[in-house]
Formats: C-alpha cells, structure tokens, sequence
C-alpha cells in the first residue's frame, strides 16, 4: 500500500481546479468509489482532458486504462478513436472491451479510421472488435463483419455472439449495404452467402434482383432456398421478367430455382414461359415448371400439362397431375362466382 492510498484525494478540488493529470492519478486509488469520482470528474472537464486522457490508455495499472476507456466514451471526442483502437490490443480483456464500448459511442467517425486499420491487419480479429461493429449498427460496417467472419476468431465465438453477427447482418435495411451484400454472394464462404441473401431480401432493392437470381444456382441448397425468399419479398413486379429469362439459363439450379419462385409469384405473364418449361432436359425443371403452372392455375396451361401426364418421370407427372386438379378446381370456383 503506497502512502497514496492512505489518503482519500479531494477529487472535487482537482475538478474545480482542471487537474487531469492529478485525476487521471487518482484512478489508481485502491477505493473504488474515489476511482468512480475521478472518473466522473474527467467526464465533466470533457474535451479539454481528451489528449491526456488518450496518452493514459497506455499506463501500466489496469484500472487507470479502465477507467480511461470509459471515459473517452463519455466525452465521445473522435480525437481519441486511434489511441481507443489501439486499446482493442490491450493485454486485458476488460480493457479491450471497455475500448469497443467507447467507439461504439462515439460512433460514424470511428467507423473509417477502424475499417482502415482492420483491412491494414493492424488489428487482431477479437470478440471486442464485433461488439464494437455491432454496436454501431452502421450499413459501413457490413464489410469488416464479413472479414470477421471469415476470420478463425469467428469460430471460437460462442453461439450467441455468433448469432447477433448473423441477425445484425441480416438485419440491416440501409441501401448503402447493397454493394458489399451483392459481393459477398460471390464469397467463397458459404454462411456469408447464405446471410447475405437474407439481408439482400430484407433490403428489397430490385438492384439485388440479378445477383440473387444468379445464387439460384448455388451450390449448396440453403443458399438457393434463400434466394427464392429474397426475390418473393422484392415481389413480382420487379422480379418476374428476369425469372422468366433465367428459365433459359445454362446451370440447372437457377432454372429450377427460377421456376419455384415464379410458382410462388404467381403472374400471369410466366404462363408461357412456364410450359415451355415443362420441356426441359431436366426432370427437375419440369417438376417445378408444373408445380408453379398448378399454383398459378390458369387454363392456359391445361393442354401442356396434359401432355406432361406422359413424361418419363414419376415425379413430373404426378405433380402435372395435381397441377390439372387445381387449374380444374380454380375454373369451378370463378364459374360459381
């Protein structure tokens, strides 16, 4: 014990006369609740204590960078952001997060100069690092969370923390996230794929259109699945015309894909396309060119999806089949009416 800490401070002494440096030192005092004054008192001076204050984040008792951390949070100054990304290097874990916490508050003018130094490597990938991202909430910050993902950090997060990334991710409905989203489709990753068609849909920019049918033709089926979402939230409007021409498209999944999403549309307008569908080399593709046909349930489509009562495939003429009672059933109930 050092004859500092026998003595209680008068912190209010030191704040009425702008005593930083004295303040900053008595956030070495073993008595918490003199540390939690001091701490008070420097957030009162505010932005005069901001230079001191960001040289403190190096002192070697933990308490003090602590303290300091929060502190330059409170006085949310952006002149303190390069020292505070630093402080996501600190040897403490508390430290580091206490750092994230205060750029989260300070906020936009955080977001370039730590996307900068994360793509620089100056930084190591860290849970603090994602709370601060997190916290920001920005559409700016979709690129750096993805480069988190793709991180080995990423894998030793727990289950929950992992979640909020993906729900944060998804979550965003700023069209200044478009960019970076349509990019990611193309990731090697499939999970950035797959979260990056969810947040394309929940965005419903018809800009999307074109890349999300493109991930009709991912490889894994999860992705595809949540392209056809994605493109049924944008709607038909914007969606349909582009659809029907992916039904000539080379890669058997985005046929199908276009088919199922077309099905779920319901337009008019894909009726034809639909039935020449019901012609394609793949089994698959029929299947799914009959089923959307039965779901738009025009007569049109009846003499077409007679002849498809003759397709080779079980699968195709039994779905032709059910396509025909409901194009049936859809003419009675309109003659009732």
């Amino acid at each position: 014990m050092g004859i500092f800490d026998l003595f209680k401070p008068n912190v209010e002494k030191m704040k009425a006369k702008k005593d930083i440096k004295g303040l900053i030192k008595t956030l070495r005092h073993k008595d918490v609740n003199v540390r939690l004054d001091a701490e008070l008192a420097l957030i009162s001076i505010g932005e005069p204590a901001v230079e001191v204050l960001t040289q403190a984040l190096n002192d070697e008792v933990i308490d003090v960078r602590l303290h300091v951390a929060k502190v330059l949070g409170n006085i949310r100054d952006k002149r303190a952001v390069g020292s505070l990304i630093q402080a996501l290097k600190d040897k403490d874990s508390k430290v580091r997060g206490e750092a994230a916490w205060a750029l989260s508050k300070i906020g936009e003018p955080a977001v370039k100069p730590f996307i900068h130094a994360l793509k620089n490597g100056k930084l190591p990938i860290q849970k603090e690092i994602i709370w601060f991202l997190l916290e920001i909430g920005d559409a700016s910050v979709i690129e750096p969370l993805i480069r988190v993902i793709k991180s080995e950090g990423y894998k030793d997060l727990d289950l929950q923390l992992k979640l909020q990334v993906d729900l944060m991710i998804e979550n965003i409905r700023d069209s200044k996230a478009l960019e970076p989203l349509i990019q990611a489709l193309k990731d090697e990753y499939r999970h950035i794929r797959y979260i990056a068609v969810k947040a394309l849909g929940n965005i419903r920019d018809s800009r999307a259109v074109e890349p999300l049918i493109q991930a009709l033709g991912d490889e894994y089926w999860s992705v595809q699945r949540e392209a056809e979402y994605a493109l049924e939230k944008i709607g038909n409007k914007r969606a349909v015309e582009p659809l029907i021409r992916c039904l000539k498209y080379k890669k058997q999944p985005v046929r199908l894909g276009a088919a199922l999403a077309l099905g779920k549309f319901r337009d008019l307008r894909a009726i034809e396309p639909l039935i020449a569908a019901l012609k394609d080399k793949d089994a698959g593709v029929r299947y799914c060119a009959a089923e959307a046909l039965g779901k738009i349930g025009d007569k049109k489509a009846a003499e077409a999806l007679t002849q498809a009562l003759k397709d080779k495939y079980k699968g195709v003429r039994e779905t032709a089949k059910m396509a025909l009672i409901k194009i049936k059933n859809s003419k009675d109930k309109n003659d009732k009416q």
